[in-house]
């Protein structure tokens, strides 16, 4: 999608896509410290249809961070950056890729749960 330019990388895109981003990161930070007190945000992470939902809801963003890493090296190919960049680029498009593979682990975990 990224190279027909269906999806274009626009500023308001990056924003949206940092922002729930960052939202996503602080539900996981809020869990994992609710969690040494026993609690936590047991309906998001459970089988529910609401779990099921965030998962779903965390994979599509995980996937348009895509977008913003393969913007981010088109970009550097066109103007020329050092070569040392290249490190960053190729580091932020794999931690994507870790991301989007256990998203779709976990969905498929609680799907099977449900089972």
């Amino acid at each position: 999608m990224y190279r027909t330019k269906i999806i274009v990388a626009t500023e308001k895109f990056r924003s949206t896509v940092f922002i729930a981003t960052g939202a996503i990161a602080l539900i996981y930070f809020t869990h994992f410290i609710l969690s040494f007190f026993n609690l936590g945000l047991v309906s998001l992470f459970s089988t529910s249809n609401i779990g099921i939902g965030f998962s779903l809801f965390v994979l599509i963003f995980a996937s348009l961070n895509f977008i913003i890493d393969f913007d981010n090296i088109e970009k550097a190919q066109n103007s020329m950056l050092d070569k040392s960049f290249e490190l960053y680029l190729a580091f932020g498009l794999m931690v994507t890729f870790i991301w989007v593979y256990m998203e779709i682990l976990r969905l498929l975990a609680k799907l099977n749960e449900r089972r």
